[in-house]
């Protein structure tokens, strides 16, 4: 009887054991909300004076919620871990701005971030045998449109761009596991900020080129499946 419960204390811990390492293939989806602040202005051969910079110059927050589908295997090392993987995610985003002094004499502009993939790497530890916490760092490219319209008197000018911009990012995550083959998990995202650009000659003074400084930041909430 005593052997027959020292195999089951043993196993038990052992189960316990195995069950909290942060380890094998994991498949996630993430629910998101993607806030993003856009500094624009024009460039240095339309920007010539105060009065043009109202019309170029702007500083914008706005917010979106979107999805995203990942990937990562993890390799565990006395409860240390590191997770390797791959991501895509549907930002959604449109910034709009504008600014005009009569009907003749406007400009409007919208940034529409689209799509986010790359790849990143979880660095992490398994606190308990059900809560893990990590940094997320990686690389990823940002999927943009900028469209914009210019009018001066009875001339206009709009344009549409499609581009794409490059980033690193990190962050910090937290996991909880439900049951030996589904979680849950939290995480912030910050990516250094881009430079979006406008295609040419969209002002009409001078034929200028918009310029977006663009800093984003990322919540997301989602689950996971190991197998």
């Amino acid at each position: 009887m005593k052997k027959f419960l020292l195999l089951t204390t043993t196993a038990s811990i052992l189960a316990s054991s195995a069950f909290a390492k942060t380890e094998g293939n994991y498949f996630g989806i993430d629910v998101l909300r993607t806030s993003a602040q856009e500094k624009s202005s024009s460039s240095e051969a339309a920007d010539h004076s105060t009065f043009l910079s109202n019309y170029y110059s702007h500083d914008k927050k706005d917010s979106a919620v979107g999805f995203g589908l990942n990937y990562k295997h993890a390799f565990n090392f006395n409860n240390f871990f590191i997770a390797p993987g791959i991501f895509f995610e549907r930002l959604g985003l449109d910034s709009k701005v504008g600014y005009s002094t009569t009907a003749t004499d406007a400009y409007s502009q919208s940034i529409n971030l689209k799509n986010r993939y790359g790849i990143r790497a979880d660095l992490g530890y398994d606190l308990t045998d059900k809560f893990s916490a990590y940094v997320p760092v990686g690389y990823n490219v940002v999927s943009y449109q900028i469209s914009t319209y210019d009018q001066g008197g009875l001339s206009y000018i709009t344009s549409k761009k499609i581009g794409s911009e490059g980033s690193y990012f990190y962050g910090l995550g937290l996991s909880y596991a439900i049951t030996d083959n589904f979680g849950i998990n939290a995480e912030y995202n910050r990516l250094s900020q881009m430079k979006l650009k406008s295609a040419s000659g969209v002002t009409i003074d001078n034929s200028g080129t918009i310029i977006a400084n663009t800093t984003v930041q990322i919540f997301k909430i989602g689950t996971s499946y190991k197998f």
